[in-house]
């Protein structure tokens, strides 16, 4: 929602609002909706994933004095005028799995644009996109959107849920990218500036969105360079083949060659299809020519399966075991396979085999020629059989002399091989993502794709085409035998580059060749993925932040080779990458959700972990086997702009340690001690601050920004002091509760046990314990007052308050 009103504006709004309520919020107020519209949406705007109406009631003072029934009602009513809002000035309708579970806040916090604790990583979406943006993307927010949001795999849920809605996503991205004096058509500019702003204010999203900004102004630049610069592709048609297409390799072992396929990274086809990466997520996928299904998950992630039967072409490669029709149809023309009767497969060193998808044969080089059980080979002398250990196939060694006659070549054709002699491409520059060694290259978008053709017949020109466009002609260096040349933007997708040497009297093609050039999405999924193929690292969600690692929200798997033992590395660091504290111990693979969960139940809430746990910046999660792979997985804690770290000194006191994100231009860091609870003595930011003997309590502030945190005493010192309380009168009780406060650093808890012999009144600024003798109970029969027995008892930590008595004695009623 884009209001344009300023502080002072909104202020006022809200005292209106708070009026209303105080007035009983009757149906005269009704007629007057769209500042509770206005107001809903500006708390939806620090909505943090936590509860939405405790911060709404927070907010609006007097919402919930009214009785339980009312509220609902009143939330309801919110809701109708949200509905109204959206018909008559063109608001927007919340739209997928979040707007379906939550019905009512969705609107709210839909309208809010972006809440708060999602901006960094709407910065991070835009910086990771930044290479695949189109002047189609930056024109069309629809499109943007359709794309950023098929690149959300590992971002945490809530926003993946955000992102759902691709036009609000497309929309709000599209403004971010426009130019820093420019307007946007599709947020008002305070809207921008204040998003902006708050998102600008951690350096690290800062750079990332700068850099996404700079890459949409290339964008948009391009149409006004020379045309003389470079070399464009002028016309390009539609991709000649889909990037999503898994990869036929053979593997030699000592008994003969097997097949193993390489599966893609399926979450960009989200684009077509919003359900896909649901899917991909919850379903299990079933590989054409292996038996079992692999882990629910596997497509989210590159990986490499050995096949123990060829593909049939009959049926699809990869599909979902109970996936939608919708879905499985797009993966079954997505996702395909040459079908053969004949594959060429070109040796690589260390007993690789990499297919030729052109099926041409090179003088010289060694192949490997697989063909279907009942087809024929060539009848070529140096086309021999060999061992492959795939069903379905029969394989052939081809080792090509350096000069392959007329009548081999007619043989070649036979299986759909053709020769290629005079003219040849390949990559040169920056090492591409893939390369084939013969007529298949890979870049990801914003490489350098630089090409160079080499010939030993002499020319003077050479024709460049892409996708059959208008050819560009290229003059021959004169007395090379090489020419090197840029093409530049290139879509992602598949290109065919064909190149022709031309005669210098007529200018007709004398001979010619082609590459095919796939240029992939550097989508994050890709350049997260791990070295090893061998072991492979599983989560739920895809990218989970160390909360949902350390509260058990998200669970982990491993899978690999059956029974084989790896090891398993927990890593918690600090926020310069330092190492806090480390768990390394051995597992069996696979590994499953419910190892991890208990794992994680055992090993997390020991003592060290806790500590270290409140100055983590991040968890990694790594398994390595010898031999076999390596997979890791890195959780950080997320965007907190001010953060206190607590950490307990060697004399037994406490230290606080300010994180500051923001600059620390204008951050001011103020201690309110135990002892004069309202005044603020300024302690220096950049320092860490050690906490007083009777303990306080810290706030930094920056800007609107803040952070506070509890200082615990030193009770070391304090029992050394003399105690002055006086012990108070124990009243006749047949049920006596002793409470007892203890603040320690990262947990605050209030324990309430049953049955102290002796109960004494302490002074908590003379003693870190708090001690309240309570009589609740007398008229309770003893089976009722037993229900308490010896157990503990937890409840929420108590805020820092001057009243500590009142507090803990209203704690230890509600415990009764």
């Amino acid at each position: 929602m884009e209001h344009d009103l300023n502080g002072d504006d909104l202020e006022l709004l809200s005292s209106a609002v708070g009026g209303a309520l105080a007035e009983g919020f009757d149906i005269r107020h009704h007629t007057q909706w769209l500042p509770f519209v206005v107001h809903a949406a500006e708390i939806g705007y620090l909505y943090t994933g936590d509860e939405y109406w405790p911060l709404f009631a927070q907010k609006t003072p007097g919402w919930d004095s009214d009785p339980q029934w009312k509220i609902n009602s009143n939330r309801g009513l919110i809701k109708r005028w949200f509905k109204k809002f959206a018909a008559e000035y063109g608001g927007i309708e919340p739209k997928g799995a979040f707007a379906a579970n939550f019905n009512i806040i969705a609107w709210p916090i839909t309208h809010a644009v972006m809440p708060v604790d999602l901006q960094r990583q709407m910065a991070q979406l835009l910086f990771e996109a930044r290479a695949v943006l189109t002047s189609e993307m930056l024109e069309d927010p629809n499109v943007l959107g359709a794309c950023l949001a098929a690149r959300t795999g590992k971002y945490s849920e809530r926003f993946q849920k955000l992102c759902w809605n691709q036009s609000l996503l497309g929309h709000i991205a599209a403004a971010l990218l426009s130019g820093d004096d420019e307007g946007s058509p599709y947020l008002v500019q305070s809207t921008l500036v204040r998003l902006v702003a708050d998102l600008t204010k951690e350096n690290e999203s800062r750079t990332w969105l700068a850099q996404a900004k700079r890459s949409a102004h290339s964008v948009r630049s391009r149409g006004f360079l020379p045309t003389g610069a470079a070399l464009r592709a002028v016309q390009r048609g539609q991709s000649l083949s889909n990037v999503t297409n898994p990869k036929l390799l053979l593997q030699q072992g000592k008994d003969g060659w097997h097949l193993e396929l390489e599966l893609p990274d399926l979450s960009t086809l989200q684009t077509e299809n919003s359900q896909v990466g649901e899917e991909l997520q919850k379903r299990r996928p079933k590989i054409e020519g292996r038996r079992q299904p692999l882990p629910r998950g596997a497509l989210l992630y590159p990986g490499r399966e050995t096949m123990p039967a060829w593909p049939r072409p009959e049926i699809p490669i990869i599909q979902l075991e109970q996936g939608s029709k919708q879905v499985n149809e797009l993966i079954a023309r997505r996702c395909a396979i040459n079908q053969g009767p004949w594959w060429l497969f070109r040796k690589q060193p260390g007993g690789i085999a990499t297919e030729v998808k052109g099926r041409f044969v090179r003088p010289g080089r060694e192949y490997i020629l697989v063909g279907r059980a009942a087809s024929k080979p060539p009848a070529l002398p140096w086309v021999m059989e060999t061992s492959i250990l795939t069903d379905g196939v029969h394989a052939f060694d081809a080792i090509a002399p350096p000069v392959i006659s007329e009548v081999e070549i007619i043989h070649l054709a036979t299986a759909g091989l053709s020769v290629v002699s005079d003219v040849s491409i390949q990559p040169v520059g920056l090492t591409p993502a893939y390369w084939d060694g013969e007529g298949s290259v890979e870049w990801l978008a914003g490489e350098p794709v630089m090409l160079e053709v080499r010939s030993a017949q002499a020319t003077e020109t050479c024709s460049v085409r892409v996708n059959g466009g208008i050819p560009s002609l290229l003059e021959w260096p004169t007395g090379s035998q090489q020419l090197t040349f840029c093409l530049e933007d290139l879509d992602v997708g598949a290109h065919e580059v064909h190149v022709a040497l031309l005669t210098s009297g007529t200018g007709m093609p004398f001979t010619s060749g082609s590459l095919s050039v796939t240029i992939r999405d550097p989508h994050p999924n890709l350049e997260a993925a791990t070295e090893g193929s061998g072991i492979r690292l599983f989560a739920t969600p895809a990218r989970p932040k160390l909360a949902e690692i350390w509260d058990g929200h998200a669970t982990l798997s491993v899978n690999g080779p059956t029974a084989m033992k790896a090891e398993l590395t927990i890593v918690l660091r600090d926020d310069n990458g330092g190492e806090l504290v480390q768990y390394q111990n051995g597992i069996s693979l696979p590994f499953s959700d419910d190892a991890w969960k208990k794992l994680v139940a055992q090993e997390f809430r020991r003592v060290k972990w806790l500590n270290a746990h409140n100055a983590a910046e991040s968890c990694e999660v790594s398994v390595s086997r010898s031999g076999v792979g390596f997979a890791s997985l890195t959780c950080e804690r997320g965007f907190h702009p001010l953060r206190w770290v607590l950490a307990k000194q060697h004399h037994g006191g406490y230290e606080a340690r300010l994180i500051d994100r923001t600059d620390g231009a204008n951050t001011e860091v103020l201690l309110f001690p135990a002892e004069n609870p309202l005044t603020g003595e300024r302690r220096d930011a950049g320092r860490p601050v050690a906490a007083p003997v009777n303990g306080g309590m810290l706030r930094a502030a920056s800007d609107n920004v803040t952070a506070a945190i509890i200082l615990p005493p030193d009770p070391n010192q304090l029992r050394q002091r003399p105690s002055t309380a006086k012990r108070g009168h124990i009243r006749p009780a047949r049920c006596q509760i002793r409470l007892v406060v203890i603040v320690q650093p990262g947990i605050g808890q209030l324990s309430c046990q049953q049955g102290a012999p002796e109960l004494r009144r302490i002074d908590p600024v003379d003693h870190p314990l708090i001690s309240v003798d309570v009589d609740e109970f007398p008229d309770r029969n003893p089976p009722q007052r037993n229900r308490l027995g010896n157990r503990q008892r937890t409840l929420p930590a108590l805020a820092f308050s001057s009243t500590w008595h009142q507090a803990a004695l209203s704690g230890a009623r509600r415990a009764a």
